[in-house]
């Protein structure tokens, strides 16, 4: 018996079906078997299956009955299934190649009667265009207690289909894959039954990859009257009800009574975001207006947001990508891989975030040969799986939920041989974050940016080491190119050009022009920086530099005579925070760092006059380019800068002249031995000792503590 059984229902997947079986043939984990069920295709779906020998495939054919009886074909294959777990991918979808090793760990809980994680999205060219990883908050995701996460599942169905495994004597105890009557799909009520019967595994890496094409129902589906949930949630709720707590039926209840004027402003929302992504602009204006009178305040910010974005021709789909939910692919993406030919641009039919899927060998097949592509399809097959790039990658974090998920994902995308990721003592969801993705997380105490590069550089184990902060996203392919540049130019240290960019708040935007029009871009730094790793152990960052560690380092590589530099063919993408909060910080980390340049080399003292410099030409040059309202920008830059450097120079003053003040105090030659307590001048109760240079004098109980000159101490060693 196998571990695991592959189900897979298709129609008129001929475009995609070769791509969906290439990905469970590239399991990392190879006890599995894959019962297909093909629903009466006639552009060749079955025919392309069929070609590909496997004897765990089993290929199953059936009169089209359409997508009322989805359920049928699910239980028929269910019918052939043999293994104790079950997983869903549908012909147009893909898995990650460790999907079942990732998964069936998570079973050995026997009381897990549900796995699911987050999905990658992609487009209908194969190309990764976004990460949906929405889930129940805290213990709910987890499904404990047993039904708590009804009322979240019922109000939105975050289980994406691809990404969920079953153990199957649940799935049978609870009436199999359940189809209600009228409802073209059968994965909401199933997972909300199952949602009874046992807890829930949430898996933090991507366990699947969603497909979202023109064709699917979920797309074609919009001009239809939205489908009635609340009779299916009802029933749901009535079956279980002796076993919910009351909070749980309290919410649930809240949720079946506003359900169908929820379910019309969502399909709305749908349409009018369709609206958007296909320039029917004046259209999605009116839905946009419509929808600004919905019963639920997040309805009507978003359309608020809708309106604006029918007025300037954009999308919206950004926010559902920040929020982690289910964007479409947005007229950005769609501008970069769309093309005339039959295939997509050659980042397609790969993922960015997983190693994607096999080819499919001329070996595995039969002598029936598989359907011409369509020219809507994706690539006949998959990219064959990168190298790991002969790099570690450490990150440095600290209080970084804003911008570490992105960061992550694409340096896990270019498959460097070791992530290290070190933590500052982090408040925030950064660690949470970060174990999503089960990568090697260490502490630095909270000592510094320096201390936890440099952790991360003696922890590391290859000849060359890539400092990426929490801030940067690397593009496809970014790292690789950024290595090979290194390499064949002989360097020690080469930093990628930065792209800053930010959200809309000014203080963001203000940071993004200063960084993409100043001289600092072309300096190196250590945000998105390759080393050797003999560089670094030879010449490693300073930990008494808690910012500007970085020019320190420059001056120092630079003054030995290595090559160092800032490429020009690869750019990567810097990000800034929008806050005045932040931007003060900023500010005053720049400052603290130049003042200790100033004081740590020979020449520094030039660095005082940066901030400065800065002010008059960002001042100048706004106001010359007819862009006056980023003038408060430049000169609270300059303030903050030398507010903070002030205080760093007055604190290491007052540093030096406590510790001459100490030095001139114990300028004896020589400690003097301790001698036992004399009385002086026969009066007893005035009492001195000597020890360790200093004179304590006792009298009337109270004692003063005196450090003499060498003469007064000698004499009174001798009383």
């Amino acid at each position: 018996m196998t571990r695991a059984t592959v189900v897979t229902v298709t129609y008129q997947h001929a475009a995609f079906i070769e791509y969906c079986i290439g990905s469970v043939l590239a399991q990392t984990m190879h006890d599995w078997e894959m019962i297909l069920v093909d629903d009466g295709s006639t552009d060749g779906t079955a025919e392309i299956a069929e070609s590909i020998h496997d004897p765990k495939i089993t290929v199953l054919r059936r009169e089209h009955q359409g997508i009322m009886a989805l359920g049928s074909a699910y239980a028929l294959a269910l019918e052939h299934a043999t293994s104790p777990f079950i997983a869903v991918l549908e012909g147009d979808d893909a898995w990650p190649r460790t999907k079942l090793e990732d998964q069936l760990p998570l079973f050995d809980d026997p009381a897990v009667v549900l796995s699911y994680g987050p999905a990658g999205l992609m487009d209908q060219f194969g190309c990764f265009y976004a990460r949906c990883s929405y889930s129940a908050p805290g213990r709910i995701a987890s499904n404990e207690p047993v039904g708590s996460i009804l009322p979240a599942l019922a109000d939105l169905n975050f289980l994406i289909s691809p990404t969920v495994m079953v153990r199957r004597q649940a799935l049978v105890g609870t009436g199999g894959f359940l189809q209600p009557e009228g409802v073209p799909y059968l994965d909401h009520p199933t997972w909300l039954r199952l949602a009874t019967a046992g807890k829930f595994a949430r898996c933090p890496r991507i366990v699947g990859y969603r497909r979202c094409h023109p064709e699917q129902w979920t797309t074609t589906s919009l001009l239809e009257p939205p489908v009635n949930q609340t009779a299916y949630i009802q029933a749901i709720t009535d079956l279980a009800r002796g076993r919910l707590a009351p909070d749980v039926l309290v919410s649930l209840q809240r949720t079946i009574e506003r359900g169908r004027a929820h379910q019309v402003e969502a399909q709305a929302v749908r349409q009018a975001r369709l609206a958007l992504l296909e320039g029917r602009w004046s259209q999605s204006g009116v839905v946009w207006r419509r929808l600004l009178r919905a019963d639920q305040p997040a309805v009507r910010a978003l359309a608020v947001l809708g309106v604006i974005a029918a007025i300037v021709r954009t999308d919206v789909e950004w926010l559902f990508r920040i929020m982690g939910l289910q964007p479409w692919p947005s007229r950005r993406h769609q501008a970069t891989h769309h093309r005339r030919e039959p295939f997509a641009s050659e980042d397609c039919g790969k993922s960015s975030y997983a190693n994607p899927p096999g080819r499919v060998d001329q070996e595995t097949r039969r002598g029936l040969e598989p359907m011409p592509l369509t020219t809507t399809s994706p690539r006949a097959s998959a990219e064959p799986v990168p190298a790991r790039l002969p790099l570690s990658v450490v990150i440095p974090v600290r209080n970084a939920e804003s911008f570490i998920e992105d960061c992550l994902a694409s340096v896990v995308a270019a498959a460097p041989a070791e992530i290290i990721v070190v933590d500052g003592c982090s408040t925030d969801r950064t660690l949470d974050i970060v174990a999503g993705y089960g990568i090697r997380v260490l502490s630095d105490g909270g000592r510094g940016v320096a201390t936890a590069r440099m952790m991360g550089v003696h922890e590391a184990r290859s000849e060359f080491i890539a400092l990426i902060d929490a801030d940067i996203v690397l593009p496809d392919g970014a790292l690789a190119a950024l290595l090979t540049e290194f390499q064949r130019g002989g360097y020690s240290a080469l930093q990628a050009g930065l792209h800053s960019t930010s959200g809309p708040g000014y203080w963001g935007r203000a940071f993004a022009r200063h960084h993409n029009t100043g001289r600092s871009r072309n300096w190196l730094g250590v945000m998105a920086t390759i080393f050797r790793r003999e560089t670094l152990m030879a010449y490693p960052l300073d930990a008494s530099f808690l910012s500007g560690e970085d020019i320190d380092l420059r001056w120092r590589l630079g003054r030995a005579g290595l090559r160092i530099g800032v490429s020009t063919k690869t750019v990567v993408s810097h990000r800034f925070g929008d806050t005045l909060e932040f931007a003060r910080d900023q500010w005053r980390a720049d400052g603290a760092g130049l003042g200790r340049m100033a004081l740590t080399h020979s020449g520094g003292g030039l660095l005082l006059l940066m901030p400065l410099a800065d002010a008059v030409r960002g001042v100048t040059v706004t106001t010359l380019s007819l862009e006056p309202h980023y003038v408060p920008y430049y000169l609270m830059h300059a303030a903050f800068n030398y507010s903070s450097m002030i205080s760093t120079l007055w604190a290491a003053a007052t540093d030096r002249r406590q510790r001459r003040r100490k030095a001139r105090l114990r300028s004896s030659d020589g400690p003097v031995s301790p001698r036992a307590p004399r009385k002086v001048l026969g009066c007893a109760p005035f009492e001195t000792s000597v020890s360790g240079g200093e004179v304590a004098c006792r009298f009337g109980g109270r004692e003063l503590v005196v450090i003499p000159p060498r003469a007064s101490l000698e004499a009174a060693s001798k009383c």
